[in-house]
């Protein structure tokens, strides 16, 4: 029978008589496929990133530029779809051709290198001749996040595998570890939509404080106003009374003027009085002019106000799709195919809960 270290040795040359196969079609260096499709999408990339970096003065401004360039980023994101779908057949082509290789391999090395001498050549386990299943090869970062559905992960296959099966799979590390670039993109998108997040909840609680500020400045400005309308009101009515009285004085000194002969210093002074108070009113009906003008124009600034806080609720509405997005990312990064692939995937996953959290 064959030592462990056997084993190990032949599964060590049987990588180095693919490695010429594995190069020539998966380096980008050597497939000018592949380089197309990786300058093709590194194009997408940065468009995308200048059309997220846009940035505007107000909110009203940004949700107009968001929906203005919705659809340009709806069409990126679907060549990115296309892209990433053809990479991942391409891949998927690939490591099941790699397999079925090295699987052949090790067969025909195990039945190779058994003693016939030692044990009786019907005792030597053949490999179970089950067809070969090529697998769909995982997904590259990002993929699912950016069509907005949840992951379709294959499900692990039972505990029906076999000790070659084993070996196989430990032959094909190196095709599984080509997806360390995709977990680095990821990685470099959950911290990009932590930052914007951020800025976003940031700009968002900056405008409500503002604006409850500006509010509440409003709201006791209107207050002052109003409260100086009805002393002004007051005064008027006040005065109004003052001037009844003095006219029905003035009318009973004139009906008694012959009776009783009045100076008419006395009439005199009542008149001028008059006049006194009839100036005064009209002083305060001015005052009462320019706060009725000034209460509305404080109105339409508290209306005007008001608009802006609706503008600052949907930018509030767009930290709440952020976080959607977040959260079908997070469904993905849950999958145990992910889990195989991405040994780092739990302290990626509390990322983005504190993210959710926010």
């Amino acid at each position: 029978m064959a030592s462990p270290y056997s084993n190990k040795l032949n599964r060590s040359e049987s990588k180095k008589s693919h490695s010429w196969w594995w190069d020539s079609h998966i380096s980008p260096k050597n497939s000018k496929w592949l380089q197309d499709n990786l300058e093709e999408m590194d194009q997408h990339v940065k468009r995308m990133l200048k059309l997220i970096e846009e940035d505007a003065d107000s909110f009203a401004r940004k949700a107009e530029i968001y929906f203005k360039k919705r659809p340009e980023l709806i069409s990126l994101v679907e060549e990115f779809y296309r892209i990433y779908r053809s990479l991942a057949e391409r891949y998927d082509h690939l490591t099941g051709e790699l397999r079925k290789n090295i699987l052949s391999d090790i067969q025909s090395q195990c039945s190779g290198i058994s003693d016939p001498g030692s044990e009786p050549p019907s005792t030597i386990p053949s490999p179970d001749p089950r067809p070969n299943r090529t697998k769909s090869g995982p997904r590259a970062a990002g993929f699912d996040f950016f069509l907005g559905t949840g992951s379709n992960l294959n499900k692990k296959e039972g505990d029906e595998s076999s000790t070659m099966d084993s070996e196989s799979e430990s032959d094909n590390s190196s095709v599984n570890n080509y997806n360390n670039g995709d977990e680095q993109g990821l990685q470099k998108k959950i911290i990009e939509l932590e930052a914007e997040l951020q800025e976003v909840k940031s700009n968002y609680e900056d405008s409500k404080v503002k604006e409850n500020y500006e509010d509440s400045k409003v709201s006791a400005k209107i207050a002052t106003y109003e409260e100086e309308l009805r002393v002004a009101n007051e005064k008027i009515r006040l005065s109004d009374d003052e001037i009844i009285r003095l006219t029905i004085e003035l009318q009973k000194y004139k009906s008694l003027k012959d009776s009783y002969n009045l100076d008419s210093k006395n009439l005199l002074a009542s008149a001028h009085k008059i006049r006194g108070l009839e100036e005064e009113l009209r002083v305060t009906q001015e005052k009462l002019n320019n706060s009725e003008v000034e209460v509305a124009r404080l109105k339409h600034e508290f209306r005007s106000k008001k608009n802006m806080h609706k503008s600052a609720e949907n930018e509030g509405s767009i930290i709440i799709m952020v976080k959607r997005e977040v959260s079908k990312l997070l469904q993905h990064r849950m999958g145990p195919r992910y889990k195989n692939n991405h040994p780092n995937r739990d302290q990626d996953n509390r990322g983005l809960k504190q993210i959710l959290l926010l």
